[in-house]
Order: C-alpha cells, then sequence, then structure tokens
C-alpha cells in the first residue's frame, strides 16, 4: 500500500493498494499543484508500466509540466483520478480553465483520456453533476471506463480496464506547417549564394534552381 497526504488543510490524500503477487516498485515525484501517488508495474520481458493516481484540490492551480515528469518516466504510462476539468465532450456542465489546460496538452503530447460514459461526480444541487474523475494515458489503444453508484459520496469510483496486448500507436493529432516566412530568411541569410526571396513564387524558383 502507498500513500500521499493532502496538501492542504481541507480534502484529498491518495492510498494506492497492490495484489502482492505483482511485481512493482514506488517512484516519487515532487509536485506542487497536485498529489499523486506512482508506481511502475514490472512486466515480463522487461516491460513496464507506470501508474500514477491523482488528487487536484478545487482551487488548485494546473501545471503541466508536472504532469509531463510523470509520463516522460516511461514508454506506457497510465494517470488516473480526479483532475478538475469539467469539459463539454464529458459533462453536461460548463467548462472550466482547468478543462482546456488539459485538453490542449494532451492534445500536444498525443496522448488519450479515457472517461467513462456516466457522470462520475454528484453535487448536492445536481447544477454541477460532471465527470472530473478519469484517466490520461500514453501508449495505450484500448481501455474502457466504468463509473459505478455503490457508495455514498458525491465522487463514484470508477473502473477501468486496459488491452496490453495488440498496442496501436495514436495518430498524431498535431498539423504539421512550413513557416515560409521563417524559411525565406533562411534562403535569403544563411548562404550568401542564395536567391533574393521576397516571395513565395521566388521559393519556388529557388528550389527549382538547387
Amino acid at each position: 500500500m502507498y500513500r500521499c497526504d493532502k496538501l492542504n488543510l481541507r480534502g484529498g490524500g491518495i492510498t494506492v493498494i497492490e495484489k502482492n503477487d505483482i511485481n512493482h516498485h514506488e517512484i516519487s515525484f515532487y509536485t506542487s499543484t497536485f498529489e499523486t501517488s506512482t508506481f511502475v508495474i514490472e512486466l515480463a520481458k522487461c516491460r513496464e508500466i507506470t501508474i500514477a493516481s491523482i488528487y487536484r484540490t478545487p482551487h488548485g492551480r494546473t501545471d503541466t509540466a508536472e504532469l509531463n515528469k510523470i509520463f516522460c518516466n516511461n514508454y506506457q504510462v497510465i494517470c488516473f483520478g480526479d483532475f478538475r476539468a469539467k469539459h463539454p465532450s464529458l459533462s453536461v456542465s460548463r467548462s472550466n480553465k482547468t478543462s482546456q489546460i488539459i485538453y490542449d496538452w494532451v492534445k500536444y503530447s498525443n496522448l488519450l483520456i479515457i472517461a467513462p460514459p456516466l457522470l462520475t461526480y454528484f453535487s448536492l444541487t445536481h447544477t454541477t453533476n460532471s465527470t472530473l474523475d478519469y484517466a490520461i494515458v500514453k501508449n495505450f489503444s484500448a481501455a474502457e471506463a466504468t463509473s459505478i453508484n455503490v457508495h455514498r459520496s458525491d465522487h463514484n469510483p470508477v473502473f477501468y480496464e486496459f488491452q496490453l496486448a495488440g498496442f496501436l500507436p495514436v495518430h498524431l493529432r498535431v498539423l504539421a506547417t512550413t513557416n515560409l516566412q521563417r524559411f525565406q530568411v533562411i534562403l535569403t541569410f544563411t548562404n550568401p549564394d542564395n536567391p533574393n526571396i521576397k516571395s513565395t513564387q521566388d521559393i519556388a524558383n529557388g528550389i527549382a534552381k538547387l
């Protein structure tokens, strides 16, 4: 069992329980924007999977650089917990600033969000019901999440199932384009023998001569 005490006097705290017959070891990351308990599962043929459970406080800030520490640790990573990020694609409630930060980072980093089809958080007023608990994964192509209403809590537990075999790389979702203005500058100034570039047609002519 691994634990991470809460960062402040309000709610939080993480406990992770592992089966004794699963080879694993704990790793530590310093974080100031969320609580985390992280460990590595040791599989056959030197294969490893980093698993992190996190909790972000309701009014805490979001620092994707700290999340990058976890996701740069291994080829395959599962990071799940309460991200406090409400997004229209997952919730009926309005989005918040954190969700846009998280979603932009996930897209840029070529990761995946695995969320249950049902909501995971239920407020007393029902006006802010949303999905706050989900997983962000790296190099997993098949996974399922299920929100289970079994406890008297404002958060439902979420059951995850991952397919470890037959991994297919995630398609890149970042469009790469040529910066024509920078290309003009490079052609003009890096070599005195390069032609004078002032337009895209000059670029085409310069390439043809090369």
